[in-house]
């Protein structure tokens, strides 16, 4: 909220605020994976005087949906269309793992430079442009348990694997919390016999989410009045 470093803004007694995903985890949520350092650390990661935590779902707490973009949905979607977002594995693995399964079209978006010998499995370079273009009529995305993006493929209404990033605690939380939603499924590693049953199951979570940035503005500008 202020752009002064944070301890000027303590020295000076002005109120932060902060507003993300990270801030959920100060409620009872789902969680995983973690342990008292990391604990300790998702805690003082950025401390504010108020927070506002954001999640896919409230579970019983004071908690709003995540800030995303909210585009008109698609009217149509390519039913074998996978969108594919691993940056932290090895291309040429995650490559042999989706070989196996031709009847699909693998648009795999990675930091490496890679080439794919498959006529089914499309690898680009990283650009925001073309994988929103991608991502928009999309059937499913297999992707980390990172939070905007899967609140993206939520939005669209596609279904949803993820892999955690090991020794994450947000992560391995996100997966646990999108498990017990039932919005997705979750491998612990590349596991074909999990990528095959999650492109055999049919089904996928549509959550509509409203505008909350503009909420949140308007919240801001109140308070400002009142009290700034």
């Amino acid at each position: 909220m202020n752009p002064l470093p944070l301890g000027q803004q303590k020295r000076r007694k002005i109120p932060t605020l902060g507003i993300g995903h990270q801030y959920a985890f100060n409620h009872n949520i789902p969680r995983a994976g973690g342990d008292p350092i990391a604990n300790r650390v998702m805690k003082l990661f950025a401390p504010a005087d108020t927070s506002v935590g954001l999640h896919w779902h409230h579970f019983g707490q004071p908690i709003l949906p995540p800030i995303i973009e909210t585009p008109t949905p698609p009217t149509t979607t390519i039913h074998n269309k996978i969108i594919v977002y691993l940056p932290f594995e090895d291309t040429q693995q995650v490559i042999q793992l989706l070989s196996a399964y031709p009847h699909y079209n693998f648009h795999i978006y990675s930091p490496e430079l890679t080439v794919s010998t498959y006529s089914h499995i499309t690898c680009n370079p990283l650009s925001r442009t073309a994988f929103q273009k991608d991502l928009y009529d999309a059937t499913g995305i297999i992707t980390n348990a990172g939070f905007e993006l899967v609140s993206e493929a939520l939005q669209l209404g596609q279904k949803i694997l993820v892999k955690p990033l090991h020794s994450q605690m947000e992560q391995i939380s996100n997966a646990t919390a999108l498990k017990e939603l039932g919005f997705g499924h979750v491998m612990q590693d590349l596991n074909a016999a999990a990528v095959e049953h999650w492109l055999d199951d049919k089904h996928a979570v549509h959550v509509t989410y409203p505008n909350v940035a503009k909420t949140l503005v308007e919240w801001i500008q109140k308070w400002y009045a009142d009290y700034g």
